[in-house]
């Protein structure tokens, strides 16, 4: 049986052989380089930042009050309606308080109580025209006089949501609007002007020193001016 004519056999290990004789003199090169060479430019390091375990907290700034509503009187905590039952209500006026003396009414037009707590159930909030829901139900008592920012919250761009970002990883919670606000002065003291957390202190960002703009009007940031002392200082060997 005819094999056909043999073919010539090739070295397969020639091109390794090769390789390995030309890699290892450049190793060699490098390394004396290393070692030998000129020194190399040290890059900055930025300074840490620390910020207060209290601004990474994503507890709420305010505890609401749940269904039946408890305040703590006395030494006990009761709700609204054990002390409210046993005396007439008065009508609504602007007075001082004689109980909750600590309530500081800041809160635009709304001087007295019966705007938002019902006259007949202190247990429940007042919607209006006979209607109430519930504490735990505050976001519709504020979406009566501001519905555009109820809906910023709704949609995310108001107000704090915790846990996580898709509903299928796990729960998402949006903080209701007395969680952060005292429905009695919403603007203070919680909603006081928030710094926001200090960036990461990486090569491009660092801590600006007054001159911290180049001749040309840049802004300097550590690795660039790290990279143009390098070049100047091989450029003073090469000359």
């Amino acid at each position: 049986m005819n094999q056909g004519t043999p073919q010539p056999r090739v070295d397969r290990f020639r091109g390794h052989r090769f390789s390995a004789y030309f890699v290892a003199p450049v190793f060699f090169a490098l390394a004396a380089w290393f070692w030998f060479g000129p020194e190399l430019e040290t890059l900055p390091e930025a300074n840490d930042t620390s910020v207060h375990a209290s601004l990474l907290s994503t507890e709420p700034h305010r505890t609401i009050l749940g269904d039946p509503p408890r305040v703590h009187v006395n030494g006990f905590d009761r709700t609204c309606m054990e002390c409210h039952r046993l005396f007439q209500s008065e009508e609504a006026k602007t007075q001082k308080l004689l109980q909750h003396e600590h309530i500081r009414m800041e809160h635009g037009p709304n001087v007295d109580c019966y705007i938002c707590h019902d006259a007949e159930d202190r247990d429940q909030l007042t919607l209006g025209n006979g209607v109430t829901t519930k504490f735990t139900d505050v976001v519709s008592l504020c979406a009566r006089c501001h519905p555009s920012i109820v809906d910023d919250w709704k949609l995310g761009s108001h107000g704090r949501t915790n846990g996580y970002w898709s509903a299928d990883r796990g729960e998402v919670r949006k903080l209701v609007c007395t969680e952060c606000h005292d429905p009695h002065a919403p603007r203070t003291p919680a909603m006081s002007k928030i710094e926001p957390l200090p960036a990461p202190n990486g090569w491009r960002q660092g801590n600006p020193a007054p001159d911290h703009h180049d001749s040309h009007g840049h802004k300097r940031d550590p690795l660039r001016e790290a990279l143009r002392r390098a070049s100047e200082h091989h450029e003073s060997h090469d000359k």
